[in-house]
């Protein structure tokens, strides 16, 4: 890869295991219909530079709507193709924004902060009651939560640069600026380059929760800057609510960056 990713080895393992069985899985179903295909290792790793970036949810939902283009799809997918649906229209982009979202409560849970490289997304969840209350959604709810992301994103997709908070605090956070703590680390979520910005406050303009006090929103902000953690184990189990308490207080440590 042209670039070295900045995020943990396992998962970054399991993107590239992703990839590598989309490309062999889709080459055999061309295979089946007649169609010569061959992955050789220099087109995998064509591949996986382009496309290791997004969520393995994400990489999935580019194959299979490739697969269901009615031109297209005739022919095995092209970079170029797996792009074009990873921008997508604006359906499209809900449906992955939704993808991204669902994949990181999974991962992470409420407890850490996490950024994500849509700033649309933060306007969305901000507005839904911000990241501990989405992860606090329970499956019987996920349908109707689902029609209501989607239809708040399409409609601030129309929004020329919408207001957005840099990135969505966790419990942890929360807590430790009512406590006096250090600032924890924070997840970036899809393209790491691209939420680090928006985390930054160099994409878009921001906005503030109702309600939030100016001093600990000016403080989270800082947090997202410098990735600086105050000792906390921001191992977050799967399932959102099952998610482990995290250690409280702490010194400042060195400076570390936690990326999905």
């Amino acid at each position: 890869m042209s670039e070295e990713p900045n995020i943990p080895a396992e998962e970054l393992d399991e993107r590239l295991r992703t990839i590598s069985g989309l490309l062999e899985d889709t080459a055999e179903y061309y295979r089946a219909s007649g169609q010569r295909v061959e992955i050789t290792d220099p087109v995998a790793r064509l591949y996986i530079r382009a496309l290791w970036s997004y969520p393995p949810e994400v990489i999935s939902h580019a194959f299979n709507a490739h697969l269901q283009d009615t031109e297209a799809g005739q022919f095995f997918p092209k970079i170029a193709d797996l792009k074009r649906h990873l921008s997508g229209t604006r359906t499209d982009r809900g449906t992955l924004a939704w993808s991204k979202v669902i994949g990181a409560i999974r991962r992470r849970g409420p407890w850490p902060s996490v950024g994500f490289d849509d700033p649309v997304i933060h306007t969305v969840i901000d507005e839904m009651g911000g990241w501990p209350a989405v992860c606090a959604w329970t499956n019987d709810e996920l349908p109707f939560r689902e029609r209501d992301f989607l239809r708040r994103y399409s409609a601030w997709m129309r929004v020329p640069d919408p207001p957005h908070p840099p990135y969505l605090k966790g419990i942890t956070q929360s807590q430790n600026e009512k406590g006096g703590g250090g600032r924890p680390g924070m997840f970036y979520i899809g393209d790491e380059r691209r939420a680090r910005e928006i985390a930054r406050g160099r994409r878009g303009r921001h906005r503030q929760r109702i309600g939030t006090d100016s001093k600990n929103n000016a403080e989270g902000e800082a947090s997202a800057e410098d990735g600086r953690s105050a000792g906390e184990d921001a191992r977050a189990e799967k399932g959102g609510k099952d998610a482990a308490t995290p250690k409280e207080g702490g010194e400042r440590g060195a400076e570390i960056v936690l990326k999905q």
